[in-house]
Formats: C-alpha cells, sequence, structure tokens
C-alpha cells in the first residue's frame, strides 16, 4: 500500500481529506460510492406554479431581509 504524506491544518476537514486521499490511493471511484450513496427519490421532486410567481417573489424577499438583519447582528 501506497502512503502519501499532506500537510493540512486541523481542522473538520482534515479527516475528509485523509479518507479521500486514502480512497484515491486504494483506488475507490468515489463518483460511484457518491452515487450509491446518496440517491435521489424522484418522486418527491417538485416543481414551482407558475401562477405562484408573485408569491414566491414574496417569501424570497422575506428571506433575503431576514438574512441581512440577522447575519450582520451575528445571529447566522
Amino acid at each position: 500500500m501506497q502512503f502519501v504524506d499532506i500537510e493540512i491544518a486541523p481542522g473538520g476537514n482534515h479527516g475528509v481529506v485523509l479518507n479521500l486521499d486514502a480512497a484515491r490511493v486504494i483506488g475507490f471511484d468515489l463518483r460511484q460510492i457518491g452515487n450509491y450513496l446518496v440517491v435521489g427519490d424522484q418522486s418527491e421532486n417538485c416543481a414551482p406554479v407558475p401562477t405562484n410567481r408573485e408569491l414566491y417573489d414574496d417569501l424570497i424577499a422575506r428571506q433575503q431581509y431576514l438574512l441581512d438583519t440577522l447575519h450582520p447582528a451575528g445571529f447566522l
């Protein structure tokens, strides 16, 4: 087995980097593993209703207002 030395600052992503590098060295196909683990249920998909455009615009504006208000105050 080949070992690869990497230098990264410790943090939340440290384990991810090590796992990805180990998978690459061993020869796992990460895309295939991801497709196996993350399967979407097509029956849960939905599309926006064109007649609700005004409602969607209002909800997006409210979301943006909350983001613009709460983020600078340190709540997000």
